[in-house]
């Protein structure tokens, strides 16, 4: 049961689009450090709740391989402009968060105007680098609710240059959002090499 989740449907756009994108039950969450942005119960950071739409199939009407990355990245920026970091904000201060990596894992299809129910967490971070962990679940009642699609996704905090980007560290406001004890991390993960 998903409990105090993140409401961002006041963000617009996103929010008429794909529905409802975060439900409150009410009770039960973990506020983040500071009176932050609110977990779930197990550790989701944001739920986003939609249907796969047609821009988003192949001509099977099963998702587009590259269609989970968008998604992911809804997920990430929409939290992070819920705790005050919007994309178009960090880069005005003249800083950004590239993608340094990226791993896609597909367990089962996902359908034409199949419902989603899309978690946001954190995987792991570094002194320099977040790594998301976006799973994808069908929403369905009659469905197991197995994992369908799981996006890795690590990014690194860098300051704009004119010689090019300069990781840095990531910044207080972010990390006093972040959950203080880490998930441990799923067994059958490989080990990659953590950016600095």
């Amino acid at each position: 049961m998903i409990d105090d989740c993140v409401d961002i449907s006041s963000l617009g756009s996103y929010a008429f689009w794909y529905g409802q994108i975060a439900e409150r039950s009410g009770g039960g969450g973990r506020a983040g450090a500071r009176g932050g942005a609110v977990m779930s119960e197990d550790g989701a950071l944001l739920i986003h709740r939609f249907r796969v739409p047609m821009g988003d199939t192949d001509a099977a009407q099963i998702i587009y391989f590259g269609a989970p990355m968008r998604w992911a990245e809804r997920l990430f920026t929409d939290w992070l402009a819920t705790i005050g970091m919007p994309t178009s904000e960090v880069l005005r201060a003249g800083f950004g968060l590239p993608a340094v990596h990226a791993e896609l894992s597909y367990r089962r299809p996902l359908r034409l105007d199949e419902r989603v129910r899309g978690e946001l967490r954190l995987h792991r971070r570094s002194a320099r680098s977040i790594t998301w962990r976006c799973e994808f679940f069908p929403d369905d009642d009659d469905d197991d609710g197995g994992v369908a699609v799981e996006v890795l996704i690590t990014q690194v905090y860098a300051r704009i240059d004119p010689a090019g980007p300069v990781t840095v560290p990531l910044p207080g406001q972010l990390l006093a959002h972040l959950p203080a004890d880490l998930p441990a991390p799923p067994t059958d993960a490989k080990t990659t090499k953590e950016p600095r």
